[in-house]
């Protein structure tokens, strides 16, 4: 319970303000009592509300400079649990945009930030809606949810889930075909340049493992030196790794030795992607999964039910455990044409998934154009 400073424990707000003071961070403690500033002066206001996670804000950012794109006539207000500065930064030049961190869902906080933004609509961006934020925008006529499972008894205009288990829970609600909108922002084109950056002179694979898990990292950071120890293994989810040798955040791109690199900044994983021969995800991470596809990489994962789509399951390769995924990686490096095969089915599924979210896209943002 302490750890949430967004909730409604009063005893875990009153540290985490504590905390956010002694950083210097009376920004956020502001915001987190709802003592929230609205963008301009008049016209309606969209709030679109994400969370913690590095994808909910991505997709938050994204649906902000869309619909800012096509209605120039709404004030747009993105709130956030954590901030990303990488993703915020474009939001910054737009006309009668804001963002910030959200308040917390105590109910005092709510009703305080209510009043200041008056929202005509609500837009959940990857967030689940907490309790008293759900009672507050059941009084709106416009309320989306996008890449979102429910959360009762929030009443929706539309649902936009990103997987099938988000889809079953909205049973009851209309909503859109599924489709994740973060494939849309996922870079899904780069070139090959990392590779040679980082080999140098040598000729040898680059593997990735993607897991929030740091023993079972570590575990399979050993047994990769064991299994491949004259290649290169990115790991990233992770935010540290005994035998990691080298930061992505530290390297001055110059070759690397063999051995284990810790990818800890996320603006990198679309040239990890991209340059690697496989990449396993231990940890279910649909952002990470989506940038892995459309790498074009032989993909892998310990569990299909972590799949937001039956269909994916395809694509992607079950490996239950390492000797699992260094057994696959091995093929892959002995059999190039079995690489390749895989590569290409991941690509062709993740632009097949592309091209339906475009399509829904087009559909949520007819919708709020029509809006009155």
């Amino acid at each position: 319970m302490l750890s949430d400073p967004h909730g409604s424990f009063l005893p875990a707000l009153w540290y985490h303000d504590l905390r956010d003071l002694w950083q210097g961070n009376a920004v956020r403690v502001n915001a987190r009592w709802g003592r929230l500033k609205s963008p301009g002066e008049k016209g309606k206001l969209v709030w679109i509300a994400s969370g913690a996670d590095h994808a909910s804000v991505r997709l938050g950012a994204a649906l902000t400079g869309a619909i800012r794109e096509m209605r120039l006539d709404l004030r747009l207000v993105l709130t956030f649990e954590r901030e990303y500065p990488e993703l915020l930064h474009a939001l910054t030049e737009l006309d009668r945009c804001g963002h910030g961190y959200a308040p917390c869902d105590y109910r005092s906080a709510i009703k305080r930030a209510w009043r200041r933004f008056q929202p005509f609509g609500m837009i959940y961006a990857g967030v689940l809606p907490r309790r008293n934020l759900v009672h507050a925008s059941s009084t709106l006529k416009h309320v989306l949810a996008v890449g979102t499972a429910a959360a009762a008894p929030l009443r929706l205009e539309r649902a936009y889930p990103a997987s099938e288990k988000q889809a079953q829970s909205w049973r009851t609600t209309p909503q859109a075909p599924i489709a994740d909108l973060l494939t849309l922002v996922t870079t899904a084109q780069v070139e090959p340049t990392f590779r040679t950056l980082v080999n140098g002179a040598a000729e040898r694979h680059l593997w990735w493992w993607h897991g929030n898990d740091g023993t079972a990292a570590s575990r399979f950071a050993d047994a990769f030196l064991q299994a491949l120890p004259q290649d290169l293994l990115f790991v990233s989810g992770t935010d540290d790794l005994p035998q990691a040798t080298q930061r992505l955040s530290y390297w001055q791109h110059q070759a690397l030795p063999a051995g284990v690199v810790l990818a800890d900044q996320a603006r990198w994983l679309p040239a990890v992607a991209a340059c690697c021969t496989a990449a396993h995800l231990a940890a279910e991470d649909n952002e990470t999964l989506w940038q892995a596809l459309a790498g074009g990489n032989a993909t892998s994962c310990a569990d299909h039910t972590h799949l937001p789509k039956r269909e994916l399951a395809e694509a992607v390769t079950i490996c239950t455990d390492a000797a699992a995924v260094l057994r696959h990686w091995q093929e892959c490096r002995d059999n190039s044409h079995h690489a390749r095969h895989l590569g290409d089915a991941a690509r062709r599924t993740f632009w097949q998934e592309r091209r339906l979210a475009a399509e829904v896209s087009n559909e949520l943002l007819e919708r709020v154009f029509n809006w009155d």
